[in-house]
């Protein structure tokens, strides 16, 4: 495990928030709810500035909130700064789930967390923000708002409306901006490459990428060859998903070495315009110095 120490930082934090929640809060009702109030505040402030600047940047579609723990950022402040008691029982639900889920995730899956490709502030602000929603919602079950036995039905049809909010959003906001799943942004990125086999970790991923790469890209030079040379009809679909895996590996080379393919494709788009100013031609191309 490439990032263990990583695992075991956020493990003994984990066991730290609990020490504090269990000793230092116990039975201290006004200071958990002062506590809960300001941490609401600097979660609620700092997703709203963080979803803004990524529309303003046009990274919108990569960064949107549909899943759970994004949701229950907003449904979990607003609730608690408004006082809503009657969506209180969810709105702690929510958090301490999505709080445990990403601990607990994160301590046994520590490498499909940490991808090369993104600054360490979103890991940090990752970890600190689901974390302080469990911190949160345990002070508020605990000491300030005891589970409502009446209101106990909240809870189901609360996960049931974020199931329903995420569905629909995949199938028409994502949709419409070519983004019909978050997995495709995934494949794009090559960061799936760690759910899909955990124990690929640094070199083994770019050695798996740029062969997979050659075996792949071969498969498909073999069609195409049996078609122009040997009368073979041409399989288009089959070579689509040829392509497909040569797409698959290129993302997962890239992602080895810490870039994305965008910045990839970008790259090569600079160095042709850097080298054929004024568009192709044959003279420029044979005189070129690279």
């Amino acid at each position: 495990m490439e990032f263990w120490w990583a695992s075991l930082i956020v493990a003994l934090l984990f066991v730290v928030s609990n020490v504090l929640i269990f000793t230092v809060f116990k039975g201290k009702r006004e200071l958990c709810r002062r506590t809960v109030f300001f941490c609401c505040i600097f979660i609620l402030a700092y997703k709203v500035i963080y979803y803004t600047y990524m529309q303003i940047i046009g990274m919108g579609w990569t960064k949107f909130p549909v899943e759970y723990s994004a949701l229950t950022y907003f449904l979990f402040t607003i609730v608690v700064l408004t006082r809503c008691e009657k969506l209180m029982p969810f709105a702690i639900f929510s958090a301490i789930v999505a709080g445990i889920a990403y601990n607990f995730s994160f301590i046994f899956s520590v490498n499909s967390f940490l991808p090369p490709d993104e600054p360490i502030f979103e890991y940090v602000f990752a970890w600190l923000n689901h974390s302080l929603l469990y911190f949160c919602g345990m002070l508020l079950l605990l000491y300030v708002y005891p589970l409502n036995k009446k209101l106990w039905w909240e809870i189901p049809v609360g996960v049931a409306v974020f199931a329903g909010y995420a569905a629909i959003m995949q199938n028409t906001v994502l949709k419409g901006l070519d983004m019909d799943t978050t997995i495709i942004y995934s494949i794009a990125t090559g960061s799936l490459i760690s759910y899909v086999n955990p124990a690929l970790e640094g070199k083994d991923i770019l050695i798996n990428g740029v062969m997979g790469l050659c075996g792949e890209s071969g498969e498909a030079i073999d069609m195409v060859k049996k078609h122009l040379a040997q009368g073979h009809d041409l399989d288009r679909e089959k070579l689509a998903k040829e392509l497909g895996d040569i797409a698959w590996y290129l993302a997962e080379t890239a992602h080895a070495i810490g870039y994305d393919l965008e910045t990839i494709l970008q790259m090569n788009i600079d160095k042709l315009k850097a080298r054929y100013p004024e568009g192709f031609s044959r003279e420029n191309s044979v005189r070129r110095s690279e």
